[in-house]
């Protein structure tokens, strides 16, 4: 027999023993095959409990789990109410957004103070308008909507609104503010989005482009809407509007 050969005889011995080795109680694993089996089996057939632990989103700077469930509606009913009426007191070029982020809506202007930007930028970012009508083509701001109910009457919330007011007439946003109440009318609140209807937002006769609500400012019209073209600063042109 040559050498060759019987290396190869002896390797399968090796193997042969290897495969067929049996545990210390003489007994072989098939035994511990089944139960891994099982265990592989029940985890299958478990697949809600997998999805419980699996499904829930982790920080990786936590190691808590967090938790959370669908509040239901978008808007209180109070909200939904108004929303309603809204919808039928504009027309069909006017489209109404709600719960927009303020700072989605104004941003701070420009500034070398990187820090003073970021604090105003903060006083928007976590604050929301109820309402924010658009026109339907460009998406150009028409005017926003604050429904004020009980809530509005605490300190905070008078501070809040405040501020607000301030932020949009400095950024020549319109703002309406309605009082909740039991019931409205389409008339009601025609009268209320009054110089800001879409009715009279036009072309504009200079460039064609599309004219946004503003708010002057400064001079003799200080505090009062006007129209002015989407283009500026390339086109100047503005129209006086009559409030309803």
């Amino acid at each position: 027999m040559s050498l060759s050969l019987l290396i190869f005889l002896i390797s399968l011995f090796i193997l042969f023993l290897i495969f067929n080795k049996k545990t210390p109680s003489g007994r072989s694993n098939d035994r511990q095959d089944k139960e891994l089996g099982r265990i592989v089996e029940n985890s299958i057939s478990q697949p809600e409990q997998l999805k419980s632990t699996t499904n829930v989103p982790y920080d990786s700077n936590d190691a808590k789990p967090y938790h959370y469930q669908a509040i239901g509606s978008l808007m209180s009913p109070a909200e939904r109410s108004f929303y309603g009426v809204l919808k039928n007191a504009v027309d069909d070029k006017t489209i109404v957004f709600s719960k927009v982020r303020i700072a989605d809506v104004i941003e701070p202007l420009a500034t070398k103070d990187r820090k003073h930007w970021q604090k105003s930028f903060n006083k928007i970012s976590s604050k929301h308008f109820d309402f924010v009508l658009c026109q339907a083509q460009t998406l150009s701001i028409i005017c926003v909507i604050e429904l004020n109910d009980r809530s509005h009457r605490r300190a905070d919330r008078i501070a809040r609104d405040k501020f607000v007011r301030a932020a949009c007439k400095s950024a020549g946003l319109g703002l309406i503010e309605m009082p909740v109440q039991r019931g409205y009318t389409i008339e009601e609140v025609r009268n209320l989005l009054g110089p800001f209807n879409n009715k009279e937002l036009a072309s504009c006769r200079a460039c064609g482009s599309q004219m946004v609500s503003r708010i002057a400012k400064r001079g003799v019209n200080k505090g009062k809407p006007f129209l002015a073209c989407s283009a500026y600063p390339q086109c100047k042109n503005t129209k006086s509007i009559k409030a309803a």
